[in-house]
């Protein structure tokens, strides 16, 4: 038998240790073989009971007074994801917002902490994600958004007086 035969995948199916594992999972048909690679993966069924138990056991009843029993999560989660997927000590890895999300409030609180500046300036090299999130707050707060094309030696000869005419109103830089 080769191990292109249908015959030799359904002997390895039957004798496979890891088979029990697919009974735990929402499977809609049984004939897809799911292996979308941009996707969460199959439902594990215990993740519908731990949504439920979350809605119905936690937010409904609790409420914002919830609050309490999850904020500081993000440290123990990290140290168990940590050491299970990456091997790191305890006090090494998070769990909690995307790097976006963190860069849009790190960009909010440099604004509100200098009020009096009004440009923001970025580097055209940066994150597309990262420009667009300078560019909603520009908008957001009638700033002045500075994008310097990095690419270009013209332009970076430029820098230095650049930056000192706008030294006085400068709020923040933004570069990778």
């Amino acid at each position: 038998m080769k191990v292109t035969d249908r015959q030799y995948a359904e002997e390895l199916d039957k004798k496979d240790p890891l088979a029990h594992f697919k009974s735990q999972f929402v499977i809609g048909d049984p004939e897809m073989c799911y292996l979308d690679g941009n996707s969460l993966g199959r439902l594990p069924k215990v993740t519908i009971t731990a949504i439920n138990d979350f809605m119905t056991k936690e937010w409904g009843p609790e409420v914002v007074t919830g609050w309490s029993h999850w904020v500081d999560e993000a440290q123990p989660t990290g140290d168990l994801l940590g050491a299970a997927a990456l091997g790191a000590a305890a006090g090494q890895v998070l769990v909690c917002d995307t790097t976006s999300v963190n860069f849009y409030q790190l960009c909010l609180a440099a604004i509100h902490a200098r009020p009096g500046r009004k440009t923001i300036i970025t580097d055209a090299a940066n994150f597309p994600t990262d420009r667009y999130i300078l560019d909603g707050i520009a908008k957001q707060f009638g700033l002045n958004l500075v994008i310097i094309n990095n690419e270009d030696p013209a332009v970076l000869l430029m820098n230095e007086s650049l930056l000192k005419f706008l030294r006085r109103t400068l709020m923040m830089m933004s570069q990778w």
